[in-house]
């Protein structure tokens, strides 16, 4: 059961690299609707179609899948963190 964690820790790292390459490859595909400047600050931009370049999305889909899925990953962690502890 403890290598479960250590292989939901790499789906973790994984996704969150495939989320942080996504992000990089869509800031060269901003409209001009806000600069780049302003997608770091408001981070719930990234996920408003509204403001990329048609042509970025699926780049975009991918990052929003890699987002879910560092999120279950960590879910994952938590709940087998909490199954593999042993009581005092």
């Amino acid at each position: 059961m403890t290598y479960l964690l250590y292989v939901f820790a790499g789906g973790a790292l994984v996704s969150w690299l495939a989320a942080l390459i996504s992000g990089i490859r869509m800031m060269g595909m901003l409209n001009g609707r806000l600069s780049a400047g302003a997608m770091m600050f408001r981070g719930v931009e990234w996920f408003n179609a509204a403001n990329f370049k048609p042509e970025a999305a699926p780049i975009r889909r991918m990052f929003v899948r890699a987002f879910v899925a560092f999120f279950v990953c960590l879910l994952a962690i938590a709940v087998l963190s909490i199954l593999l502890a042993r009581p005092a």
